[in-house]
C-alpha cells in the first residue's frame, strides 16, 4: 500500500513539473505571412455571403487556400498557432506587425478613392478630384515600409 501511495505521488509531481515547448511548426516570418492572408481573405466573406452558415463555410475555404498558397497543412497552422498563444508576448509583437501589414494595405490599395464606399454621394456638392499620386513617392514609402517590417521581424 505504502508503495502504490509513493508511486501515485511521484506520478502527480511528474505530471505538475513543467513542459518543454518544442519550436512551432511555424516561424515567426511565417506565421505572420500567414495570419496576413487569412485576414485579407477573411475581409472578403462579408462581402460575398450574407448567412453565418455561409461565412463559416467560405472561411474555411478560403483558410485552405492560404494554406496551399504557403504550403502549409493546418495542422501546422493551429499547433503554431497555440504554440504562440501559450507565448504571449511574442504573439502581441508578431500581430503588431501583421495589423502594421495590413494597415499600410490598405492606406495603399484605397490612395485615391474615398474611405467611406457606403455612403450616399450628396449631388448639392461638387464631386472632389482624385489627388494625384507621385509614383516615385509612392515607391519610396513601400521600400521604407518593406525595411521597417523586416527590422520588426527580425526584432522577434
Amino acid at each position: 500500500m505504502l508503495i502504490l501511495l509513493i508511486g501515485c505521488a511521484l506520478g502527480v509531481i511528474a505530471c505538475q513539473s513543467e513542459k518543454k515547448q518544442s519550436p512551432p511548426p511555424l516561424s515567426p516570418e511565417k506565421m505572420i505571412q500567414v495570419l496576413i492572408d487569412i485576414h485579407i481573405a477573411e475581409s472578403q466573406v462579408p462581402n460575398l455571403v450574407s448567412t453565418p452558415d455561409s461565412s463559416y463555410f467560405l472561411n474555411k475555404a478560403f483558410e485552405r487556400k492560404v494554406f496551399q498558397k504557403h504550403k502549409i497543412d493546418s495542422a501546422a497552422y493551429y499547433q503554431s498557432y497555440a504554440y504562440y498563444l501559450e507565448n504571449i508576448a511574442e504573439f502581441e509583437k508578431m500581430y503588431a506587425i501583421v495589423v502594421d501589414s495590413l494597415v499600410y494595405r490598405e492606406s495603399t490599395h484605397n490612395l485615391g478613392k474615398p474611405l467611406d464606399t457606403a455612403q450616399k454621394k450628396n449631388t448639392s456638392q461638387p464631386t472632389p478630384t482624385k489627388p494625384r499620386i507621385d509614383s516615385s513617392g509612392l515607391e519610396l514609402k513601400k521600400k521604407l515600409r518593406k525595411k521597417l517590417l523586416q527590422n520588426r521581424i527580425n526584432e522577434l
